[in-house]
């Protein structure tokens, strides 16, 4: 099993010689935890999200919690996807990295999948750091 990376090392996944700040600028997280401790890549609410967005003026905040547009049945349960969706996508702090998902996510359905992994993966570090290990796994393999 590969030792977990160090955050210069992650920066490497990148690119050679990159400068840090860059990446940060994107919206990409070159360290620091991520939500797949409890979270899958929330597929289902970044599809309602981003329907929703697409036309509406209200913040992420307002979107989520006072109009429920991902259909939660708690005010907690809407917090803490809130919360997730964030971290994970910058919903509440659009950074580029969500702003190009977002403008592509309206123009290729198909690909939404891999759009979502790919914006996970610059988002997460704890998923950017097991893709080597999971990705190369066959479909319901236990990896340990």
């Amino acid at each position: 099993m590969k030792s977990a990376a160090s955050p210069v090392d992650r920066l490497q996944w990148f690119a050679p010689g990159v400068d840090p700040e860059r990446p940060r600028r994107a919206g990409v997280k070159p360290s620091g935890g991520g939500i797949h401790h409890t979270k899958t890549l929330m597929l289902a609410e970044l599809t309602a999200y981003l329907q929703a967005a697409g036309t509406a003026t209200a913040s992420a905040h307002d979107l989520v919690m006072s109009q429920n547009v991902l259909g939660k049945r708690t005010s907690s349960a809407r917090k803490i996807a809130l919360s997730r969706l964030g971290n994970l996508y910058s919903i509440r702090n659009p950074v580029p990295i969500f702003m190009v998902q977002s403008a592509l996510w309206q123009i290729d359905a198909e690909g939404r999948p891999m759009l979502a992994l790919l914006t996970a993966l610059a988002r997460d570090a704890i998923l950017r750091d097991s893709a080597d290990t999971v990705l190369p796994a066959a479909l319901g393999t236990p990896i340990r």
